[in-house]
């Protein structure tokens, strides 16, 4: 299992063995949403990069065991709305490590950094910055 807090703290999102994903909003100390059909393998890191309060979402990263790294984002007001998915490597990673992100803020939306956020992705062999 793996858990990370937003930086403002208002969000922990906690990847499990079974490859779920959980999004919790600690304002309200209640479950945002838990996604099924992202990770097969146990989740090992998970790191939320954006909270958008315009558009009420959370974006966040996971890289499962066998080396696949997810983009999700999820609506944080709507509980039924499908959360949307982007494989950014698909199992690409042997021995998967860590993620580690550049946090953006409401500041950065409009910016060029919240496209460009930076993210880094890093395996017993590699490290790969995006």
């Amino acid at each position: 299992m793996c858990i990370d807090f937003s930086l403002g703290m208002e969000f922990l999102v906690a990847g499990y063995e079974n490859g779920h994903i959980a999004l919790f909003d600690l304002q309200t100390y209640k479950l945002v949403k838990v996604i099924t059909d992202v990770h097969d393998t146990p989740v090992l890191a998970a790191k939320i990069y954006l909270i958008n309060k315009v558009k009420s979402s959370v974006s966040f990263l996971s890289m499962e065991q066998a080396g696949k790294v997810t983009r999700t984002k999820v609506n944080t007001k709507d509980f039924f709305k499908k959360s949307t998915k982007d494989g950014l490597y698909d199992k690409r990673f042997k021995h998967p490590r860590s993620i580690a992100v550049q946090h953006i803020d409401d500041r950065f939306i409009k910016s060029k950094w919240a496209s460009r956020g930076l993210i880094a992705v890093g395996a017993s062999s590699e490290v790969v910055v995006c």
